[in-house]
């Protein structure tokens, strides 16, 4: 895969996001892709709910480690859409991606054409046909590959964008 062919949909991606974003699609290997995107947004994540919420630090450390109630992306996920750092669509989408990164991580000879990934991804989708672009103007549906790398550099623009505002307690329901 090559820049060229997903520049639409990353063209706004901040300097460190685009590192990331390059290095994931330059990985051969679909599990990497998978575990490596979603532990990113783990973290991206976590620092938006810090930033957030304001907690001493006895807290924090009980809530985001060795089993607390936000240790965990799922609980992270859920409560950023409760605190409306997220929108509804895009917890979702992360429940499915979460779904993703455990099916590669606990089963052997995951790929992104699986049955099970598959089937996760298109749960996402939402009939959408999003095309991969290339220079000379043509264009093809994406694969499935390619659509996770769409859908992880959306969220992980989204918490890049949140963590960068001013404000962030005092906005509307983010991305």
């Amino acid at each position: 895969m090559t820049d060229a062919l997903l520049w639409p949909y990353i063209v706004n991606l901040f300097p460190d996001e685009r590192a990331i974003y390059n290095e994931l699609s330059s990985e051969p290997n679909d599990r990497g892709i998978a575990i490596v995107a979603v532990a990113v947004l783990e973290q991206k994540f976590k620092m938006a709910l810090k930033r957030v919420m304001h907690l001493p630090g006895c807290l924090d450390k009980r809530l985001f480690e060795n089993g607390g109630a936000l240790s965990s992306l799922a609980g992270m996920n859920d409560m950023a859409l409760a605190l409306g750092i997220i929108h509804l669509e895009t917890n979702r989408r992360l429940r499915q991606l979460i779904n993703i990164r455990n099916q590669f991580a606990h089963y052997t000879l995951r790929r992104f054409d699986s049955p099970e990934i598959v089937k996760a991804l298109d749960k996402i989708k939402d009939n959408v046909k999003w095309m991969a672009e290339f220079p000379d103007g043509s264009s093809r549906p994406m694969n499935r590959q390619e659509l996770f790398l769409v859908y992880f550099g959306q969220i992980l623009h989204g918490l890049s964008q949140f963590l960068t505002e001013p404000s962030p307690a005092l906005r509307t329901p983010g991305f």
